[in-house]
């Protein structure tokens, strides 16, 4: 698991690397239990058409395990979500998206 999770993040320094500055990578990824297990995992690809604009897409999975009684049910959903996104304001830290 460990030298997955290093390739992923090696190939994340690779791509957004100075010489390829117009491309992006990121993500979500959550584990969560309160009535029922979920676990999300959805990396984030895409392209800056300007200093401003970026257009790109989400590709996921989407795992709810829940428990009724003697039934064990295992729901699996496959995301997908394009999006545009505007930046509004930024510095070298810090900015504020808008994403649609």
């Amino acid at each position: 698991m460990k030298k997955i999770v290093f390739v992923g993040l090696f190939l994340a320094a690779i791509i957004a690397s100075p010489a390829q500055k117009n491309w992006f990578v990121g993500g979500t990824a959550s584990i969560g239990y309160v009535d029922n297990f979920t676990f999300t995992f959805e990396p984030q690809f895409g392209y800056e058409i300007t200093d401003r604009w970026a257009i790109g897409t989400g590709l996921g999975l989407t795992l709810v395990s829940d428990n009724y009684g003697y039934y064990n049910t295992t729901t699996v959903v496959g995301i997908a979500e394009p999006f545009v996104r505007f930046c509004a304001w930024h510095n070298e830290r810090l900015f504020l998206d808008l994403k649609a």
